[in-house]
This record gives structure tokens, C-alpha cells and sequence, in this order.
């Protein structure tokens, strides 16, 4: 029984050391892959929209025309209590799709 452990324990510490030396790794490569932003967060585009609210959907939730094209914006937090129809409003968020604008902020230029 003891030989038979010891014969695992000397395998195992070969195996180990073969490892070790022959799978070494350069910092750089051992480091995962951050993006271009500090933190480790993802590099996310933003994008900024100044546009008219054509549609109220929800407390964080709602529609703008900008550029002619209509986006579906879904805020970070609450929208504006004052925010209503036909304001004019600066959206910042990530576009994705063709019309959506997520983890939008929003800030109200001029009321109607």
C-alpha cells in the first residue's frame, strides 16, 4: 500500500512539474480580455439622439423622433415626471436593432 502511494506521489509530482515548465503562460496572455475600458467593464457605444417624445409607454419607457426615424427608448431609471408628448429631449443609450436605444439617459431640452 505505502509503494503504491509513494509510486502516485512521484507521478503526480512529475506530471505536475511537466506542467508547470512546459505550460507556462506570459502575463499578458494569462490576463483576460478587458475591452477597452477601465474596470474590466466592456467598450459599449454610445450613442446621443435629440429628437421629439412622440409616445409615453411607461415610467422608463418611451418613443422619439429623431432624424426622422422613430426609437423605442428603454431608460436606466425613472424617466422625468414632466416628461410628456412633444418634448424635446437629448437621449443617450446604446442603439441596438434597428430602433431600440437601452440603458438610455434623458434629458428634457424644452417642454412642448
Amino acid at each position: 500500500m505505502k509503494t503504491i502511494n509513494t509510486k502516485k506521489m512521484l507521478l503526480g509530482a512529475a506530471l505536475l512539474g511537466a506542467l508547470t515548465v512546459g505550460g507556462t503562460i506570459s502575463s499578458a496572455e494569462a490576463q483576460p480580455r478587458r475591452g477597452n475600458r477601465p474596470g474590466g467593464r466592456p467598450f459599449v457605444r454610445t450613442q446621443t439622439f435629440t429628437g421629439r417624445v412622440t409616445k409615453v409607454r411607461s415610467w422608463n419607457s418611451f418613443d422619439i423622433n429623431a432624424a426622422g426615424r422613430v426609437y423605442n427608448v428603454y431608460l436606466r431609471g425613472n424617466a422625468p415626471r414632466r416628461l410628456d408628448v412633444n418634448d424635446r429631449v437629448r437621449v443617450t443609450g446604446v442603439r441596438q436593432d434597428s430602433n431600440d436605444i437601452r440603458n438610455a439617459t434623458v434629458s428634457i431640452i424644452r417642454n412642448r
